[in-house]
């Protein structure tokens, strides 16, 4: 959680930047509360170490706002009639290198393969639209792995697969897709 990656040192760093003496403790406390609450359910992720906005009901500003008004003296906030926004003056304070790099986890189509052979809906939709065989576009699967698979293709989830499949499948279709076909031609050099 990126609540757990805001030190005490990291909040230190943030007053000592904007002029220690425009902020009371009491400001600091608050100011460190909404930090380690709005980031208490974050994911340990760099793209998350943005701005951010909460209500000023949420916030219970009518008590605080004496102590909002002198994080706003010190730029760490940003207040509007209904919302507050915090400035993103924590991520130069972090060792970004704890986040690691945002690696998505990124599938390719030989991954789902078992999905797309047995997807009844998928198989239906390419007959229909193609008006082709249950052979034919079993097919036209085969040959798609076969390519997404020489050209490492990597996809965010199984319905891309399918959607780029259906989208293929338009440009392939009238090609002679035949899986069982062996080359006749001599090989180079022999």
């Amino acid at each position: 959680m990126i609540a757990n990656k805001i030190s005490i040192l990291t909040m230190k760093s943030i007053f000592l930047n904007t002029g220690d003496e425009k902020c009371s403790v009491s400001s600091k406390m608050i100011y460190q509360s909404v930090l380690t609450h709005y980031f208490s359910d974050k994911i340990t992720n760099i793209h998350l170490l943005t701005d951010f906005k909460m209500s000023k009901l949420e916030l219970r500003f009518d008590k605080f706002e004496k102590d909002f008004f002198s994080l706003e003296k010190a730029e760490l906030i940003k207040i509007f009639p209904d919302h507050i926004i915090f400035y993103d003056k924590w991520s130069k304070h972090l060792d970004l290198d704890q986040f690691g790099k945002a690696e998505y986890s990124r599938i390719t189509a030989n991954d789902v393969k078992d999905e797309l052979y047995s997807s009844h809906s998928l198989n239906e939709l390419i007959r229909m639209r193609y008006k082709v065989t249950i052979k034919k576009a079993n097919d036209l699967l085969q040959a798609f792995l076969q390519e997404q698979d020489v050209i490492n293709t990597k996809y965010a989830n199984e319905g891309q697969v399918k959607k780029h499949f259906v989208y293929w499948c338009q440009g392939h279709i009238n090609n002679n897709v035949s899986i069982e076909s062996i080359s006749k031609s001599k090989i180079l050099g022999k």
